[in-house]
């Protein structure tokens, strides 16, 4: 993500997969996410539907850096980082 004057957002997508890779569009519930860093919109809380789950990451004020991530699904968790990176000085707002 690109932090600039505002803040900016990333479009964070989970699927429940087999040990083949196949989706798994009949899992119930939520996946639970825990950041340290920036904010999930709409809550922690992710309902998953058809195997997959969506939500939205943005940054804070003046927040640079990482974002860490953690999904957790029952005793199932994946790990991730979201790269902040200060917006140029060269971009021109349009």
């Amino acid at each position: 993500m690109i932090q600039s004057d505002r803040w900016a957002a990333a479009k964070l997508t989970m699927k429940v997969v087999d040990q083949k890779g196949n989706l798994l569009p009949f899992l119930m519930g939520s996946v639970r996410i825990e950041n340290h860093g920036g904010e999930v919109l709409g809550g922690n809380e992710v309902p998953l539907i058809g195997g997959s789950a969506v939500c939205w990451i943005r940054t804070l004020p003046e927040e640079m850096g990482e974002i860490n991530i953690t999904a957790r699904y029952g005793s199932f968790e994946k790990h991730g980082v979201i790269h902040v990176i200060e917006q140029a000085s060269n971009m021109t707002e349009k």
